[in-house]
């Protein structure tokens, strides 16, 4: 059958899939850090990550090397983004110095930066909460407007 090896948005990112032309079981792995694939022409050889063994035979031996690189380079590219990952994790994965290394700063009437004030210790941003969940509550009773007018 036909072979694509694709890219998508969604993890994983890249993959590959053989059209089954004498049935619509089709073959479909995708391409992840445990992808093992070992170029034995015509044959491109392949451990998935659940261990199970696969080879594709190709026509031409100069489109088996092609595509076994390509796949290479995908098992490269999955695996330093991985790695990317778990450094950033193990680097500052502490909620707190994450927020405070994100603070966000409000320009004043000056027009110089100033920290924004903590939500958490401000009665002020308290009380608007407040006064936001009271008006919103009352909105869902009737009330009376002007000239005797119910507002919905």
């Amino acid at each position: 059958g036909t072979l694509f090896v694709y890219k998508r948005e969604a993890d994983p990112e890249y993959g590959l899939t053989i059209m089954n032309r004498l049935s619509m079981d089709n073959l479909v792995e995708p391409v992840t850090k445990d992808l093992d694939f070992q170029l034995q022409t015509p044959f491109l050889l392949y451990r998935n990550h659940a261990s199970e063994i696969f080879g594709i035979w190709f026509y031409e031996q100069a489109e088996c090397e092609n595509v076994g690189k390509t796949i290479e380079k995908l098992v490269k590219i999955v695996t330093d983004k991985m790695n990317q990952k778990k450094k950033q994790a193990n680097g500052k994965g502490d909620l707190t110095q994450l927020l405070n290394s994100a603070k966000v700063t409000k320009t004043s009437s000056n027009g110089t930066a100033a920290p924004a004030p903590a939500p958490a210790g401000n009665t002020e941003t308290n009380d608007t909460g407040k006064n936001l969940l009271r008006l919103l509550s009352q909105h869902d009773q009737p009330q009376a407007g002007a000239g005797g007018n119910t507002i919905e």
